[in-house]
């Protein structure tokens, strides 16, 4: 199928806009041989998804008002050189389109062109003439498997604000001193990526955003500090990467640090300097066992993730993080974890002292004997988690604990006894505490809707049950309860002896071993 001529009723030259992407017909288009000369007015041509055209026409350059050209998923091989002639192209796509492996040198004349999209693409270069691309805003070679370096020449690239280079396989950055002023955004995610930051990346003087998710870099330069401007730094997954510069903690601007996943065995003692750090990412850090002392110093932080690290020790400095809303520190028992020894989650008296923590997970932390007295004054506490841990008791003041509407136990398999609890919990799980003997009056809880009491076999009455008017799930599998208490001889209609597992309203019961956590 091609294309060759419109209909006299079109108006050619009053067409500002021609688009095939929806077209049934642009899978099969294989020829597009249109008299482009007389499209004066066309400032938008969309070509995406016409996966069978091979071949540009010659004469594409002779629509002088053209601004946006996308090319996605074609089979061109090549763009035709009266390309240059498109002096007012603004946006130029070719993603996806595999046969294409070079680009012609005229490409440097398109003086006007803002974006430039060369992802997945067989390209094996960039002309050097893509430094002449003096209005180029963002620049695209995502997953370019072929394309192994960059030319120096995009050292001139004045207006260039967003470099994304993911997945290909370009190991080097050619940046000169004090070249790319304008660019705010650099990422070379993927394996195959960037082997090492280059030096000068510190002199990318308006840059925000720098995204290095697992590439094989083992180091950062030092001059990573000079970055006046940014505000997220994202290293996930750079399992190399042992070690962060001393002098990170001079990224005073820093707002969000993504860690998560890498090999980092300490952080350094000037890390507390980062007074904006809002967010800190660091699960999965299977080799980070120790928080600096002047982690304290980190004012701004408001989410902290540190799940299945090496931490068991909380600096006493921890209680001056007045900011934190969100503590995230579940362990599990994963074998990558390496040998953890059996220790308990040292927490220090300043916990208390985290008046604004909304969440706090600390499963898994191996927790023993008594829970310490540090919650009292955690007046914003929402949710807390402290299932898998290994105490027995649980301390009174948690029932000062005003705002808390969700407490999870599940699976502390040592806990005897449950103590009086917030009167605005909303959901309570105490599943598989085998050793659970005794619950605490519940009459008082008039919002609780969800009560998981799984497994809990050693516990034959849950006073104040017949109160909970707002409950909508109640889960009793493994239960053995003799003596419910109940007033009078009602029964309430959601109650039922026996291991049942209720539902809200319109959902169908279920008996047998069921856990919800």
């Amino acid at each position: 199928m091609n294309l060759t001529t419109l209909h006299p009723s079109v108006g050619a030259s009053q067409i500002k806009s021609v688009d095939l992407r929806v077209s049934p017909y642009c899978p099969n288009l294989t020829e597009f041989l249109l008299d482009f000369s007389g499209l004066k007015r066309l400032e938008k041509l969309y070509l995406s998804g016409c996966s069978s055209l091979s071949v540009l026409p010659e004469n594409i350059g002779y629509m002088p008002c053209l601004k946006e050209l996308l090319l996605d998923g074609t089979a061109i091989k090549s763009l035709p050189e009266s390309i240059f002639r498109l002096e007012n192209l603004q946006k130029l796509s070719l993603k996806s389109c595999r046969s294409i492996e070079e680009l012609p040198m005229c490409i440097g004349t398109l003086t006007s062109l803002e974006e430039l999209d060369l992802s997945e693409t067989a390209l094996k270069n960039l002309p050097r003439s893509i430094g002449s691309l003096i209005s180029l805003q963002k620049l695209h070679v995502m997953h370019c498997a072929s394309l192994t370096k960059i030319p120096d020449t995009i050292n001139d690239l004045t207006s260039l604000q967003e470099l994304v280079i993911d997945g290909s396989a370009v190991e080097e950055l050619p940046l000169s001193p004090g070249s790319l002023p304008c660019l705010t955004k650099f990422s070379a995610v993927g394996r195959n990526s960037l082997k090492q930051v280059p030096s000068s990346v510190g002199w990318l003087n308006s840059l925000l955003q720098l995204k290095l998710d697992s590439t094989p870099i083992t180091t950062l330069p030092g001059e990573i500090s000079h970055l006046r401007f940014i505000q997220k730094l994202e290293l996930r997954n750079c399992i190399s990467l042992k070690s962060l510069p001393s002098t990170i903690g001079d990224m005073d601007t820093l707002h969000s640090l993504y860690l998560e996943g890498s090999n980092i065995e300490e952080l350094p003692e000037g890390f507390g300097n980062l007074g904006n750090l809002v967010l800190l990412q660091m699960n999965k850090c299977k080799n980070l066992k120790k928080l600096p002392n002047s982690f304290g110093d980190l004012k701004s932080l408001c989410h902290l993730y540190m799940e299945e690290t090496l931490v068991m020790e909380l600096p006493e400095s921890f209680g001056n993080l007045s900011n934190l809303r969100v503590l995230k520190m579940m362990k599990s028992d994963d074998p990558g974890l390496g040998a953890r020894e059996e220790s308990s989650l040292v927490i220090p008296n300043s916990f208390s002292n985290l008046l604004l923590l909304e969440e706090l997970d600390a499963r898994g932390c191996g927790i023993s004997g008594e829970v310490p007295d540090v919650f009292e004054k955690l007046s914003s506490l929402k949710i807390l988690n402290l299932g898998k841990n290994k105490f027995h008791s649980l301390p009174s003041s948690f029932q000062g604990l005003s705002s808390l509407k969700e407490l999870s136990l599940c699976d502390c398999q040592e806990l005897k006894c449950v103590p009086p609890l917030p009167c605005i919990l909303e959901m309570l799980n105490l599943a598989n505490c085998f050793a659970l003997e005794s619950i605490s009056d519940l009459s008082e809880l008039t919002m609780l809707r969800d009560l998981n009491l799984t497994n809990c076999k050693k516990v034959d009455d849950v006073p104040g049950i017949e109160n909970l008017k707002a409950l909508k799930r109640l889960e009793m599998s493994g239960c053995n309860f003799q003596n419910p208490s109940l007033s009078g001889n009602i029964t309430p209609e959601w109650f039922s002896q026996g291991p049942v597992r209720f539902f809200d309203e319109g959902e169908a019961s279920s008996e047998g071993d069921s856990t919800h956590t």
